[in-house]
This record gives structure tokens, sequence and C-alpha cells, in this order.
């Protein structure tokens, strides 16, 4: 029989790392197994995780944790299960593909808060899911696994056609045409009146018409009543596969950039 996962394994490395994940263990009911690690980083544990758990989640902030230090954790990480990274790094930095961090799948965002925002609903998806739309982690993996760093996108919007102004605003706000992109994973939460499925589903179909031919999308809704009459967004979306060349020659350059 497989055993039942009733906790998600966290590794936050350094100390902005560390405050996101016990912020996000109180968030989310103490359902966390957090491994925090602030200094020194250099020595990386034989065996990071239980076996038993297939997915581990990756948190740390750019400016505290050298590259080959994430990679390395990283890389530990991945033994006997799949490592979703979370990056915390300024906008202006150079982005990083996840082969180069050690992980399956890498989302960077700009600031604790939204790495905090990004990775709740992650999070929940690892647990048994109990929204009326779900989406799971497994599928997560699928979407992402492969690709370049995915970007991330927030959204929200009051009124009579709210879910369909937060999605378009949050499409937006990704600064990348919709041509452009391969994978995405969209999640609306609101209030079960403020949450226009037929609109919403039309939307969605739009966004799938508009996106790459060879193009994912995966989307969910959660009900969260305390939002009265907004309902809120995220977008987490990437645009290229590694194995094109030129995504290769792209992430070759950014390589150049970084080490020299």
């Amino acid at each position: 029989m497989e055993k039942k996962i009733t906790t998600i394994p966290v590794l936050a490395l350094g100390k902005s790392a560390t405050r996101v994940a016990q912020n996000l263990n109180a968030q989310l009911g103490e359902q966390l197994d957090l491994y925090t690690m602030t200094e020194p980083l250099d020595d990386v544990p034989q065996i990071l995780f239980p076996h038993e758990q297939p997915y581990r989640f990756l948190i740390y902030n750019r400016a505290e944790v050298a590259t080959d230090v994430v990679k390395k954790f990283g890389t530990a990480a991945k033994i006997g299960g799949r490592v979703l990274g979370l990056e915390i790094a300024a906008c202006h930095e150079v982005v990083r593909s996840s082969w180069q961090m050690g992980t399956d799948v890498l989302i960077r965002s700009d600031s604790e808060d939204v790495c905090q925002k990004v990775a709740a609903p992650l999070l929940r998806m690892a647990l048994p899911q109990k929204d009326f739309l779900e989406i799971d982690i497994a599928d997560v993996f699928s979407l992402f696994h492969g690709t370049d760093c995915a970007r991330v996108s927030m959204a929200a919007s009051t009124g009579e056609r709210a879910s369909v102004t937060a999605i378009a605003e949050a499409m937006r706000h990704l600064g990348w045409p919709p041509s452009s992109l391969r994978g995405i994973l969209l999640r609306i939460t609101g209030s079960e009146d403020h949450i226009t499925m037929t609109e919403t589903e039309k939307l969605m179909d739009v966004i799938t018409d508009k996106i790459a031919e060879d193009g994912n999308m995966m989307w969910g809704a959660s009900i969260d009543s305390a939002l009265g009459d907004t309902v809120q967004v995220t977008v987490i979306a990437t645009r290229g596969w590694r194995q094109e060349s030129k995504d290769a020659c792209d992430w070759l350059s950014q390589l150049v950039e970084v080490t020299f």
C-alpha cells in the first residue's frame, strides 16, 4: 500500500529562505518538514530527505547563497525524488535555468513576499486536495519539467467580471507574448459567488488558442469566502524547452555572462 503523504519536505538555504519557510509552515498548519540551513552552507548532508517523500521544495535567496552551493544542495535533494526550486532574485539578475541549479523545476520571484504567495498554493498541491478544481503537484512537475526558469505574475480584481479581468491582467503582467508561452499554470481564488466558471472557461480556451502550438496550460480554482468580492489570480509561465538549440545558446550566453 502506498504511504499517504501528510507532510512536505522543504529545504531552506539562508536566513531569508528560512523566514519564508517558517511563515509558510505556520500558514499551512505545521504540515512542512523543515530543513533549514543558515551557515555554514558548504557541507551537504549525504541524505537530505526520506526516500518515501517523492516531491521536495528548495527555497533560497540569490543574494545570500552562491550558485555552486545551491546546485550541490539541489542535486543532493533530488536523490530519490523530484525537486521544485523557488529562487528569490532581483529583477535585474540574469535568469538561470533549472538544470543550472540542480533542480527539476525552478520558479523565480523577486521578493520574500512573492515567494511565499507563490509557494503556498504549490505546497498545498502536494497535500491531499480539498479544492473543487484540483491541480496535482505531479502535473505541475510534468508541465514545467525540462524548461527554462518560470516567471510569476499576480493580479486581483473586483466587480461583476472580476475573474476575467484578473486573469487578463495577470497574463499581461507576465511581460511575454502569449505565442511564446509553452507552459502555463493558472490558479484562481475567490468566493463561490465571484468565480464565474462559464466566463473563465471561455477565457481559458482563448488563452490556449494564443499560446505556442506545442504549449500546455493547466488551471484550477479554489474557494475562499474571506476574499469577499475580490478574485485573485496567480500565473506561473515558461516559454522555452532546454533541448531547443536556440534556448541552449541563450543559456550558454547567460552562463558566460555569469562566469566571466
